[in-house]
């Protein structure tokens, strides 16, 4: 129920969620309708991401995705991996932002730059931790989120320790420790190649989601300013037409003019010709009554 009266429109929360809480209270569930009236309105920020999180749930799952995964890695990306991705981020944070305001408009609430610039903090808070990433997603946002850095802190990379010194097979205790499996010199190097194998592998999956990232960040973006560019055309068409429109009332208001100026000018030749008939009629009868006295 939550999830439906957080995709209504802004101005039918309320009256919905009250009727809903009278509802459950009529069935006896008094339990249900306290929860219900607890539900806080959205503020617009909050509300348009949560219309964001119903209408272009893909790319926001991009966001999401590419917000964990930077949280991950993020002590082990390089400086160069790192730019492209915060490249990425603000490439998808802009375009969502942008659906944002375009829903906004289509549903009567256009967003101020205001407004805009606190959708625009609250999605970026998905990148910084889990718990806004998942308040986010949920769709049923009161408040907007702030950034408050990446949650996940920087991972300390695996280092090989310096090799002992180790004394010469020759010795006593390095017979000893030959006897147990080799000198102490062998097995350090034996330890350092395994975690130097380690960290390779380690670099290796770190760099591959830092490449799937991208790539899907990319993919992401090219959709969304494909539908932008769609948009806008979409947008450039309507104000045409609204020109065209404009121009053809203008038209139709000069025409009307004329005409209620001909109209006027006819209705004044009607009433001089109504008024010499009148006078001609009232002619007519004088001279019929001395032709009658005459008669007489």
């Amino acid at each position: 129920m939550a999830d439906e009266l957080y995709g209504l429109a802004l101005e039918e929360f309320t009256g919905a969620r009250n009727d809903r809480a009278k509802r459950a209270r009529a069935e006896g569930d008094r339990e249900l309708a306290t929860q219900i009236q607890s539900l806080r309105k959205p503020t617009v920020a909050a509300w348009l991401t949560n219309q964001l999180v119903r209408a272009s749930r893909n790319e926001l799952d991009a966001l999401l995705q590419l917000g964990g995964e930077l949280r991950e890695v993020m002590a082990d990306l390089s400086g160069d991996e790192l730019r492209e991705l915060t490249k990425q981020r603000h490439r998808l944070v802009f375009a969502l932002v942008q659906q944002a305001r375009s829903l906004g408009h289509t549903r009567g609430h256009p967003m101020s730059e205001d407004v805009a610039s606190v959708v625009r903090e609250t999605l970026e808070a998905t990148l910084s931790d889990s718990a806004s990433a998942d308040a986010v997603a949920s769709g049923r946002l009161t408040d907007a989120l702030r950034v408050s850095g990446f949650g996940g802190g920087a991972r300390a990379q695996p280092s090989a320790k310096p090799a002992a010194r180790g004394r010469t097979s020759g010795s006593a205790s390095g017979a000893g420790a030959g006897g147990a499996g080799g000198t102490v010199t062998s097995i350090d190097a034996k330890r350092q190649q395994r975690e130097a194998r380690e960290q390779r592998e380690h670099a290796q999956r770190v760099l591959d989601a830092a490449t799937k990232a991208v790539e899907r960040a990319k993919a992401v973006t090219e959709q969304a300013e494909s539908r932008l560019h769609t948009a806008q055309n979409q947008r450039e068409a309507a104000s045409a037409a609204v020109q065209r429109l404009r121009t053809a009332l203008d038209e139709a208001v000069t025409e009307l003019e004329v005409e209620d100026h001909q109209i006027e000018l006819v209705t004044q030749e009607k009433d001089a010709a109504e008024a010499e008939l009148h006078e001609v009629n009232r002619r007519l009868a004088e001279a019929e009554a001395v032709l009658k006295s005459l008669s007489t």
